[in-house]
């Protein structure tokens, strides 16, 4: 159950003096009972704009580190933002300020939505917010008697964006996932232990295009093209081991290690060549697809920050598709950890495999942050041959 929570605030200042104390993590904490960490800027260096991140520390007794992405910033008067990783018993925790303005100054209205793993956790946490959170936005209002410096609001110099066919990039999508199923069956036909990483892949694309469709994504065509993209360096490197060829490290070590059998405990294996794969494609195949996908299609129109809520988003095809993959696995293949952790809730579970084998969450955001690096090493590039950078 989703649990929303609403706070009004009158403010004797003005609306773009509102935005900088509300969005600017050092005015934060001017007057927020909750620790506010920036970490990482968003678009154009800044906190204030999508895909910034930052840390929200809330108070004793219940100390809580909620991790947090901008997802969309309309200064002065829209800032959206999105827990990506918090506590196991958070399954989901958004936050919207309006800002409007006011005969006397401004008025502000935070609404955040909650929804908890385990049933009645939501009416007590609301409650200790709402005490908080309102206690933070009054001591706001004697802050802005005393207002910093209004941020600045430069015009955007990116062109409006295309239309985009959404409907040809879908068909490529599901063309794609049907030849990377139809490699696993081929695998799974010949007893070859390859098969399990292959299998994982194929669902978390699956995975993709499903929260695709069910509109969870700001950028969907963004999301779709990533996944051929994908796939070229999946099955470059598949294909050329197949035959003996040589190619990318951390390949060849994923695809040796899914060769490896051991009779006495046939899940060792498989979970090592899993993880290698996984780890394979986050560290060498993402942050190349990152900044191939946005230098090819989004360079005039978007900064790279701006996929970076869509991005955190999509972490949870991970989770759906390592339990879904645990579904299909012979019961004799699970060590007893792996049987005990299905009884728990998927966040849970997923927050404990992550501890136990390869943390993919943290690996993710660093693959983005590299892909970044990516794109400014070409805009750097550019410059240098008189071709003025993007994005």
């Amino acid at each position: 159950m989703v649990r929303v929570l609403e706070l009004n605030q009158d403010l004797p200042c003005t609306v773009e003096q509102a935005w900088r104390l509300l969005t600017d993590p050092d005015q934060m904490n001017r007057w927020s009972n909750a620790k506010i960490v920036g970490n990482n800027p968003g678009v154009d260096g800044r906190f204030d704009r999508a895909g910034a991140l930052r840390t929200v520390i809330t108070p004793a007794p219940i100390r809580s580190v909620l991790r947090e992405v901008v997802v969309a910033a309309q200064q002065p008067n829209v800032f959206s933002y999105r827990v990506y990783s918090g506590p196991a018993t958070v399954r989901h925790h958004n936050g919207r300020i309006e800002i409007a303005e006011t005969a006397a100054g401004s008025t502000v209205r935070w609404t955040v939505e909650m929804a908890f793993v385990v049933p009645g956790l939501g009416p007590l946490v609301e409650r200790g917010l709402r005490k908080e959170l309102g206690a933070s936005l009054r001591k706001l209002a004697d802050e802005s008697l005393t207002p910093p410096v209004a941020a600045p609001n430069p015009v955007a110099g990116h062109r409006p964006r295309d239309l985009v066919d959404l409907h040809s990039l879908r068909a490529t999508a599901i063309s794609t996932q049907a030849e990377q199923q139809s490699i696993a069956d081929d695998l799974r036909g010949d007893e070859d232990p390859k098969q399990w990483f292959a299998r994982v892949y194929a669902i978390v694309t699956e995975e993709m295009i499903g929260l695709v469709d069910r509109g969870g994504l700001q950028y969907p065509d963004w999301a779709l093209r990533l996944i051929p993209d994908f796939h070229v360096h999946y099955l470059r490197n598949l294909q050329g081991y197949m035959r003996g060829e040589e190619i990318e490290q951390p390949w060849q070590v994923a695809w040796s290690r899914c060769e490896q059998t051991d009779p006495k405990r046939p899940i060792l294996p498989i979970i090592s060549g899993m993880l290698a794969g996984v780890r394979a494609h986050i560290e060498s195949d993402l942050p190349r697809s990152l900044a191939g996908v946005y230098l090819e299609n989004y360079r005039d129109a978007n900064h790279y920050m701006d996929f970076r809520a869509d991005y955190l988003a999509m972490a949870e095809v991970f989770a759906v598709a390592s339990d879904r993959l645990l579904e299909r696995m012979p019961q004799s293949f699970k060590p007893l950890w792996v049987r005990a952790s299905v009884r728990l809730p998927a966040e849970v579970r997923s927050a404990l495999l992550n501890k136990r084998t390869f943390d993919i969450p943290k690996h993710r955001l660093a693959a983005f942050g590299y892909g970044y690096e990516i794109v400014l090493d070409s805009d750097e590039a550019a410059d240098e041959d008189g071709v003025p950078a993007q994005g």
